[in-house]
């Protein structure tokens, strides 16, 4: 076997905004670093708005909008729930308005796929969120019920697969019936869609790509695994649902959203590539035998820490482009000519263009609806564990402001 192997280092220093590389001499707390990112955040967003007042296309409102997708990438995201609420809608080409979108029960209708969403939605909400009771439970599940059935009703196109209603799920949890089935409309018709197709065969596609990282990044482990047998559509619940499937914390999760809505729709096939190689000296430790992979690679999700393999995954597409990966030995024929003709890549080069093409929906809710709440709860309970009390009120006293100027 080939003693070639790149090394994925998941603990290395973040390169600084002045450009260096590792730790400043001045120490910097948690609670300062995510107050400092949170108006970064703050301005990109404003930036985007403004930008986008003269123009989607405009050269001014790309780099804003650029300038936001990589903070959505940069360690811990977009940190707190309100900034994700005011963020998804940007990264979708959706700037709020005072027009409501509709609520799923106006738009509901009946579809081909309701038994398998009733026995799949009737299994759900179990892991997350934490604490629930079982009223609370009811209630989700009837509002994600109607969530799907505006979706799938209004869009004979779309074939619902098991999996579908946890991205659901997670889009309602964090924004809100209205403007949660606003933003699933718009990741059904772009960066999920080749998910929605009558069988899963695009959706396989993508996860030869996995291969294709691994066999130029880490060409060792790439022949171990193939040596055993393993084929990369073992990874097919971690692209189908964004990991949704096989993480149990709903703070990981958004967290991999937040990288997910504000890259290409192959972007989940580079995090699994990531996390695979990041336990790559665990797993060329192991026999090739398929049985102990298999168990070896399923538990990745679980223990994996996403905050280090997003950024890794953000280089691995700088380097290698789905374009090029196309071309490697490690994709079928079959799945070149399905990725070569990805609805999802095809939809997401008309949506870089033009980002308003897929939010013909009406306008959105005012976001003050949802951010308010989240801003005296949820970033009050999180700050709290982690920064103390005057950390506390210096965030939610920014929190403020940012309502304030959003409203």
């Amino acid at each position: 076997m080939s003693s070639k192997r790149r090394r994925v280092h998941g603990d290395r220093g973040q390169r600084g905004s002045d450009g260096g590389s590792g730790p400043s001499d001045t120490a910097h707390t948690p609670a300062a670093e995510d107050f400092t990112k949170a108006k970064r955040i703050d301005r990109a967003v404003t930036s985007v708005t403004a930008a986008a007042a003269d123009g989607w296309n405009s050269e001014k409102a790309g780099s804003a909008l650029s300038g936001l997708r990589g903070l959505c990438i940069e360690a811990r995201g977009l940190i707190t729930p309100s900034l994700r609420v005011r963020v998804w809608p940007v990264l979708l080409g959706v700037i709020p308005s005072d027009d409501k979108p509709p609520h799923p029960s106006d738009i509901a209708l009946n579809h081909a796929n309701q038994h398998q969403v009733k026995l799949d939605v009737d299994r759900s909400f179990w892991r997350f969120p934490k604490g629930i009771k079982q009223p609370e439970r009811t209630q989700l599940r009837r509002g994600i019920t109607e969530f799907l059935d505006a979706i799938l009703g209004a869009n004979p196109d779309f074939h619902y697969y098991q999996g579908f209603h946890e991205i659901c799920a997670v889009m309602m949890l964090t924004c809100g019936q209205r403007r949660g089935l606003q933003l699933c409309r718009i990741l059904c018709h772009c960066h999920i869609r080749d998910y929605l197709e009558p069988t899963l065969e695009s959706s396989i596609a993508q996860c030869e790509l996995i291969y294709a990282l691994l066999l130029a990044e880490t060409p060792d482990l790439y022949a171990h695994l193939v040596e055993a047998g393993m084929f990369s559509h073992i990874a097919i619940s971690w692209i189908l649902t964004w990991f949704t499937h096989d993480v149990d914390d709903l703070n990981t999760i958004v967290r991999v959203y937040d990288a997910c809505l504000a890259s290409h729709p192959f972007f989940p096939t580079y995090i699994s590539a990531a996390l695979v190689m990041q336990k790559q000296d665990v797993l060329l430790s192991l026999p090739a035998d398929m049985s102990r992979l298999h168990k070896a690679l399923l538990e990745l999700p679980k223990t994996a820490n996403f905050d280090t393999a997003i950024p890794i995954a953000h280089e691995l597409f700088g380097r290698h482009s789905p374009t090029s990966l196309i071309a490697s030995k490690a994709i079928s024929q079959s799945g070149r000519e399905l990725l070569t003709k990805s609805k999802a890549a095809k939809a997401y080069e008309e949506f870089t263009a033009n980002p308003l093409i897929f939010s013909a929906d009406p306008g959105a809710e005012p976001q003050a609806d949802y951010t308010s709440a989240a801003l005296k709860g949820a970033v009050r309970g999180a700050a709290a564990s982690l920064f103390g009390t005057i950390a506390v009120a210096a965030i939610e006293a920014f929190g403020v402001l940012l309502l304030a100027n959003y409203d």
